[in-house]
């Protein structure tokens, strides 16, 4: 049987895929430099480079740099774009997920004991890159396939999707779990982002937050409005 043939672009999103965990995926092999804008997604944003390098620059001035098999997550409403508003020549896949809606849950394998550490796991990471370990770069090459097989029309392609979909999340928690830390610098608003995500049952205060970090509730709320694009107010409430 001759192989599929490659394609550079292949993506989904949720009104094809029908799992609300899963908002869209994708995934570029680049020739050129690609025009990107800064933009923010309002789930978790996973992205590995497999080949090439590329850079995310977040609204905070952090750079996060993509190499052969680096990973990088950003998180939820985190305005970012590619250096110099492009994205590089490189082989990149990309993943955009929520667990924590209730609505996660539907046609997902995953249950809510699950999603919720799923989501408190990437919350407490905040927005890094680290070296994808065997089984992280396995579960994206799989993701690969899957999409693949829904750009060419293949059996089973939906199926395919939501699963390969589903095992690069847990494989990508597990990959994070097991990187070192001190890969990045934690800033006030992935800071902010841990805290809140600590105390889903029992949401802190704007001013609890802000004692917290040592500043003050003006400058907390200006500074994380400026760097994330929400106010404290409404990330609290999309986590």
């Amino acid at each position: 049987m001759p192989k599929p043939r490659r394609k550079s672009r292949m993506t989904f999103d949720e009104a094809w895929l029908g799992m609300p965990l899963v908002s869209h995926g994708g995934f570029d092999h680049l020739g050129k430099t690609l025009g990107l804008a800064p933009h923010a997604h309002e789930g978790f944003e996973l992205t590995y480079v497999s080949e090439g390098e590329t850079v995310w620059v977040l609204a905070d001035g952090q750079e996060l740099r993509l190499v052969g098999g680096s990973a990088a997550l950003i998180q939820p409403g985190v305005l970012h774009h590619g250096k110099n508003l492009v994205i590089a020549p490189s082989r990149l896949f990309w993943l955009v997920f929520a667990p924590a809606p209730r609505a996660a849950g539907r046609l997902s394998l995953l249950s809510p004991v699950d999603r919720d550490a799923l989501h408190k796991a990437f919350a407490r990471a905040g927005s890094r890159v680290w070296q994808a370990d065997e089984d992280l770069r396995r579960s994206f090459e799989l993701f690969h396939d899957a999409i693949l097989a829904k750009a060419t029309g293949s059996s089973y392609a939906l199926a395919r999707c939501r699963a390969a979909s589903t095992q690069l999340i847990l494989s990508a928690a597990a990959s994070l779990g097991k990187a070192p830390p001190g890969t990045r610098q934690e800033g006030l608003v992935d800071q902010a982002r841990r805290l809140m995500a600590e105390r889903l049952d029992d949401p802190p205060s704007i001013p609890e937050i802000a004692r917290a970090l040592g500043v003050s509730a003006s400058f907390f709320s200006a500074r994380f409005k400026r760097e994330s694009g929400l106010t404290p107010g409404d990330c609290l409430r999309r986590l």
